[in-house]
């Protein structure tokens, strides 16, 4: 996905992990939440595993009041080379609307 892309309900998010910190072995600890240009959340999902390090979820959503918002996709790695444990995030804007 590319930033301000539109996007429709429902959307199959797809995450490939691979050279990201903590997703060692397959493993994704994240979420998936999706806001309105408001700041509303419209949706969110838990990535789960669906292949060699290949994660998913999908997203129904709302967007009667909003033509924009953002995707953000967060981590939270766990395990003993991590202290404290520090929550990473992307975040990417989109468009519900041309």
């Amino acid at each position: 996905m590319s930033p301000q892309e539109i996007i429709t309900s429902p959307i199959e998010i797809i995450v490939n992990p691979m050279g990201v910190c903590g997703a060692f072995e397959g493993e994704l600890l994240g979420r998936v939440r999706l806001f309105d240009g408001n700041g509303k959340e419209l949706a969110k999902g838990i990535l789960l595993r669906s292949g060699p390090i290949v994660f998913t979820t999908t997203l129904e959503f709302d967007t009667r009041d909003s033509a924009q918002g953002l995707l953000v996709l967060q981590h939270q790695p766990e395990g003993d080379y991590i202290d404290p444990p520090e929550m990473l995030s992307l975040e990417i804007p989109i468009r519900f609307k041309p």
